[in-house]
């Protein structure tokens, strides 16, 4: 029977302090609008949440050693604005301890034209677990958790949303917009689809259904959609080579849309990902 080997026992001095990393919005991250993607700006939460969990000696440092990963299973993100290229991303993460065996990290993201002049314009919350590489099970946090010398809970901690990320239902009357399969450049080194090409697939198929022939984006009066919130719910890994359905159902709340993005494997019938999106209507002259 396969053991897992206890973490070396690590001192911090500064274990409990968040996480602050900068990020360059280049040309390569915007839209044709100049905004920053969807599917970057949560690179940039996945890489401040592996870098603080490497200053807290639980990141992939420790974990790969092993045999075990971090996964994230839900994230909630709210915006006011998307900041746009040439801008500076700040953002500021850290854990807020962990229940049963879920992991929860929050972030507060800032931007401006440099680090003098950042405002804040995101807030985003995250559920995660630490899994098994050979069985895909979920471990209890105390495996990382105490040899680290981190609490379990954290009470008093700043929580940045007032609800806890939800569960996502399947889109009602929705329809299959577009379908997709796992190609190499969007494998990561999990050996999966990476949580962020998700997010790029559910924007690929909410835009197709918003805007139907895609030459359509072409056109100079086209705009980005102006997103106020996403949520996603991760279900099942994503492997090279699967083809997904995706299928996307739309309703009006109020002075906003909304949609639900759903990714179904085209063999399995299963559920890999729920998306949940709400933009503003756009302004017209």
């Amino acid at each position: 029977m396969q053991t897992t080997k206890p973490l070396p026992e690590l001192e911090f001095d500064s274990r409990f302090a968040d996480g602050v990393y900068s990020f360059e919005i280049r040309s390569t991250d915007v839209d044709f609008s100049d905004q920053l993607q969807l599917p970057t700006l949560f690179a940039f939460l996945q890489e401040a949440a592996y870098r603080h969990a490497e200053q807290l000696g639980i990141g992939s440092g420790c974990l790969d050693a092993l045999d075990l990963s971090w996964v994230l299973t839900k994230i909630s993100l709210r915006l006011d604005r998307l900041p746009v290229w040439g801008e500076v991303v700040q953002v500021r993460t850290w854990s807020r301890g962990a229940q049963k065996l879920i992991f929860a990290r929050d972030f507060e993201l800032s931007a401006g034209s440099d680090l003098d002049s950042l405002q804040p314009f995101a807030r985003a919350s995250s559920e995660w677990l630490v899994i098994r590489r050979d069985n895909h099970r979920p471990q209890r946090p105390e495996i990382v958790l105490t040899a680290a010398g981190l609490p379990s809970e954290r009470p008093g901690v700043q929580r940045i949303l007032p609800e806890d990320c939800p569960k996502i239902s399947p889109p009602e009357n929705g329809k299959i917009i577009l379908n997709k399969q796992a190609d190499f450049s969007e494998i990561d080194r999990n050996r999966h689809l990476n949580n962020t090409r998700y997010i790029a697939w559910a924007m690929d198929a909410l835009y197709a259904q918003q805007v139907g022939d895609l030459a359509n984006l072409c056109k100079p009066d086209m705009k980005a959609m102006d997103i106020r919130s996403l949520d996603i719910n991760y279900l099942s890994e994503i492997l090279p080579g699967d083809l997904v359905d995706l299928v996307v159902g739309t309703d009006v709340e109020g002075m906003e849309l909304t949609a639900r993005i759903e990714g179904i494997k085209s063999q399995l019938g299963t559920s890999s990902f729920r998306c949940h999106v709400q933009w503003a209507f756009q302004q017209t002259n």
